[in-house]
């Protein structure tokens, strides 16, 4: 009777031992998986290649508008991850200034330029569905039409973007770009 009590005892501890095993390689693989360690600490040498594309050189930069010179756009060239750019937009005529933007909120887009194409998708901040607005793109450097057009001298470096609706041909828009 001794033996079986021995041996029920050594199989219960075996079985302890196994389990107990299994529980500690379980907990530590699960403690990694939800480490609040910093992958990548501020303090080291890490770089990134980024595989970003680049954006538009001819549409990045902050423009003014012609016949409105309080409603500005600025395209900048941070990629978003999802194939478009950022970009914001405000008009301080209806008193709503850059500093007013939340940031990647109302007034906010991201866009993408396909050809004469510009795509530009507006964010909200109250909801995450983007309102679509295609422009057809013409770029500009010609500085006797614009000198003419506008009735003023411009710079050396100015330059105009023409964006018309790509639905209705009649509602264009043309941009100065601001020196900053």
């Amino acid at each position: 009777m001794n033996r079986k009590i021995i041996l029920i005892i050594a199989c219960v501890a075996a079985l302890l031992a196994v389990g107990a095993t299994v529980g500690i390689i379980r907990l530590h693989s699960w403690e990694r998986s939800h480490s609040t360690e910093d992958e990548y600490p501020t303090d080291t040498n890490l770089t990134f290649e980024e595989d970003a594309p680049k954006a538009d050189p001819t549409i990045v930069g902050k423009w003014q508008n012609t016949d409105n010179p309080q409603w500005y756009k600025v395209y900048y060239d941070d990629y978003d991850g999802e194939g478009y750019f950022w970009g914001k937009e405000w008009n301080e005529y209806e008193c709503v200034y850059e500093e007013d933007l939340a940031y990647h909120g109302n007034g906010w887009f991201r866009w993408s330029k396909d050809g004469d194409r510009l795509t530009e998708m507006h964010t909200m901040d109250i909801n995450d569905i983007p309102i679509s607005k295609i422009w057809v793109v013409k770029y500009i450097p010609a500085r006797a039409y614009l000198n003419k057009l506008l009735r003023r001298e411009l710079t050396n470096n100015s330059d105009i973007l023409v964006l018309t609706d790509s639905e209705f041909d009649k509602q264009c828009y043309r941009f100065l770009r601001v020196q900053e």
